[in-house]
């Protein structure tokens, strides 16, 4: 894998456009405050849920790119926390706490770790166990484990900065939520993904022939998550100033 794969820079930078017309959204709702019903519903609910599953996917299965894997997780990490920092600052009422990039540097951490003990589980099986775990543990932040059938002690809900690992207390709240569990074994699924191309168990579709601009976002997909927000903040600022003006 020391080649880049056009596919998968192509499918991070298609998630990426998904997550920037997401967010742009978001301000017209939540901050314009302007009415999308379905965007409130269950359809923005599954876009916005496609959007995280592919990104912590490709993280995962491109981790085998990564030569410092230490270094690009605490990089990415702490960009994170600069994010939860002005959030919490500037945008109380939207403050991001353990948003996607606190927990894409953390889980990068954490593979490497453990890496010598998830490269002895067989690809295949690491894929299965993985993708088994991540649906066990979906509702952990609700209190439940295995599809509703463990209901864990409310006790752990109430240990501050648990939230972290995904036990949030009744007063937790956040715009962009991604604990340890159970996104880290979504993460190591996509691990296992990109171990089993680099043992050609699977390959890649051959697309695109060249770069484009999908390819291009998804290179350099750091710099434009991190300036896709203020830009939207800036633009919509000006349309519905404008618009306001004109009623």
């Amino acid at each position: 894998m020391k080649k880049r794969k056009l596919f998968i820079d192509a499918l991070r930078g298609f998630a990426l456009v998904n997550m920037i017309l997401y967010h742009g959204l978001y301000d017209i709702v939540y901050i314009f405050h302007q009415n999308i019903t379905w965007y409130q519903g269950k359809p923005g609910y599954l876009w916005q849920q496609s959007i995280a599953m592919t990104f912590i996917i490709v993280s995962g299965f491109t981790r085998h790119l990564s030569k410092k894997p230490v270094k690009d997780g605490i990089t990415i990490f702490l960009w994170g926390f600069l994010l939860t920092l002005i959030t919490t600052i500037f945008m109380p009422d939207h403050k991001i706490l353990f948003g996607i990039l606190s927990f894409l540097g953390l889980a990068i951490l954490i593979s490497w770790l453990f890496e010598k003990y998830l490269n002895r589980i067989e690809p295949i099986a690491g894929l299965f166990f993985s993708l088994f775990l991540f649906i066990s543990t979906k509702e952990i932040q609700r209190g439940s484990l295995f599809f509703d059938k463990i209901h864990l002690p409310q006790e752990i809900y109430e240990i501050p900065g648990l939230f972290v690992l995904g036990f949030p207390d009744i007063h937790f709240s956040s715009t962009d939520y991604f604990p340890v569990f159970p996104w880290i074994f979504l993460f190591t699924a996509g691990y296992y993904l990109g171990k089993m191309y680099k043992k050609k168990k699977i390959t890649l579709p051959n697309i695109p022939k060249k770069e484009d601009i999908l390819t291009f976002i998804g290179q350099n997909s750091l710099k434009v998550y991190l300036l896709h927000q203020p830009i939207l903040y800036l633009l919509l600022t000006g349309i519905f100033t404008v618009l306001k003006n004109y009623r």
